[in-house]
């Protein structure tokens, strides 16, 4: 709001009733009521409109600057600011495929694709390629992946996500000695990074392995993992 005295308006409302809680290190952040938040929200939007998209803005670069890029696209589409969408994908969509978030990178690439926004760029590319990958539409992934050309980002989780498609082409050409170990690349990089999706997707390929190599408790087991 820009009010000097918001914080001790906070405080005060966390003393004195429910509709206000700290949290986080310092207690310097707060949630406030959803009642509370609809009936302000709707309050602002009646009589100053023109200072919404200013706040979504400002909350999508306070929570990409606290790791939390997610809620940061959820408040960019909020604002409207189609540019800000893109350069949060850009910065941070691969590690939101890879940690299993692709609601929040869909919505955030269709908000690009109904604006014509940045319609070339290979990374935006790439990571409509990685979501299709996921959606199981490999017509899809060889016509986004046309489309990035050469770019190949230098991050970890796009590494282990090649690992992991790697792997499951080479079960499908029987040989599966090298899938397993490539699988077995990918699921220490996944865990080393903290990647709990990418881990889980490692482990249901390795069943699959398990599955080519006739080893079906094996596989059974992971599976049930």
């Amino acid at each position: 709001t820009g009010r000097p005295d918001a914080g001790e308006v906070l405080a005060s409302l966390e003393r004195e009733t429910a509709l206000a809680q700290s949290f986080g290190e310092g207690r310097t952040a707060y949630r406030v009521h959803p009642l509370l938040r609809a009936h302000l929200l709707l309050d602002l939007r009646r009589r100053h409109p023109e200072q919404v998209a200013r706040l979504h803005a400002a909350a999508a670069d306070w929570f990409a600057a606290r790791g939390q890029p997610s809620r940061a696209l959820t408040h960019a589409r909020q604002a409207d600011d189609d540019a800000r969408v893109a350069e949060l994908l850009v910065a941070h969509g691969v590690a939101l495929v890879a940690s299993g978030e692709h609601a929040a990178v869909r919505d955030a690439l269709g908000v690009l694709d109904r604006a014509a926004v940045r319609p070339g760029d290979p990374q935006i590319a790439l990571l409509v390629a990685l979501v299709a990958t996921d959606d199981g539409a490999p017509a899809a992934v060889r016509r986004h992946l046309a489309r990035a050309g050469a770019v190949r980002p230098a991050d970890p989780d796009l590494a282990t996500m090649e690992r992991l498609d790697r792997a499951v082409a080479l079960v499908l050409a029987r040989r599966s000695g090298e899938a397993r170990r490539h699988v077995d690349d990918a699921l220490a990089d996944a865990r080393r990074h903290g990647r709990g999706y990418l881990a889980a997707r490692a482990t249901s390929v390795l069943a699959l392995v398990a599955a080519a190599d006739g080893e079906y408790r094996r596989m059974a087991e992971l599976a049930a993992a």
